[in-house]
């Protein structure tokens, strides 16, 4: 067992409020970390990289950039890729437009490869983020406006990184997102009425296609393993 001390990080920070793993590297989010080393209180927010060496080691630390970025807010890592996501990064013209950063580890450090950036007023972009090996992330934007929410593919393809938004009419589309193999996972929690539903989107080759539709349950969290899905609900959990 292994407790990280946070370093370089505030009161109030929420010093793992998001946390991933995978092999010898973890990601601990601390999204309403301060600004370092002034101790402004921004809510810029971070994440701390750990290495498993001879024990847990912290190797890199990232950090947002302007106030209540909320950098952090959810964070993915499966073997050398990684996914950030960022929803309260406000864009020209507006609030709340939100944004995810890909990395990739050069053997060295985590390398930011591509940032993908909300488009639309409170579409917080980056509120849940997954990734798979090579480099396929998926990124909810539960607040796009125009459709109620949205999920974006981003993937590597001949060291390219292309792009497919996927939008639902159900409320908050995109609150929850996972991956796994060649099935998407994407949540529609709706906080107003308190139901929600889930999603399995399939890849056929060239897009990706909604194969399932739960009915109307209350959403809390989800999880996707090949073909396994487990929900959370306040009041229950189904696998």
């Amino acid at each position: 067992v292994y407790t990280a001390t946070p370093v370089e990080v505030y009161a109030n920070a929420q010093f793992g409020s998001s946390t991933s793993i995978s092999n010898r590297f973890a990601f601990v989010g601390a999204p309403y970390n301060d600004d370092y080393p002034t101790g402004t209180p921004l809510n810029e927010g971070s994440v701390s990289i750990y290495e498993k060496k001879r024990g847990w080691e912290l190797v890199q630390s990232l950090e947002g950039v302007v106030a209540n970025d909320l950098f952090g807010w959810d964070v993915d890592v499966v073997g050398y890729y990684a996914v950030i996501g960022i929803p309260g990064i406000d864009l020209p013209g507006g609030v709340n437009q939100g944004a995810a950063n890909i990395l990739e580890y050069n053997g060295t450090s985590f390398v930011s490869q591509t940032t993908i950036l909300g488009s639309d007023l409170n579409d917080q972009c980056g509120y849940t983020v997954a990734i798979r090996e090579r480099g396929v992330a998926v990124i909810g934007l539960p607040g796009d406006p125009s459709t109620a929410g949205a999920i974006t593919v981003v993937e590597k393809i001949n060291a390219a990184w292309v792009t497919e938004t996927i939008q639902n009419p159900a409320n908050n589309f995109g609150s929850h997102v996972d991956i796994s193999g060649n099935k998407i996972l994407a949540g529609a929690f709706d906080l107003g009425n308190n139901d929600g539903s889930f999603f399995v989107l399939a890849d056929n080759g060239t897009n990706w296609i909604e194969e399932f539709e739960s009915p109307q349950i209350l959403v809390k969290s989800l999880d996707l393993e090949g073909d396994l899905i487990a929900v959370g609900r306040s009041d229950d959990v189904f696998v």
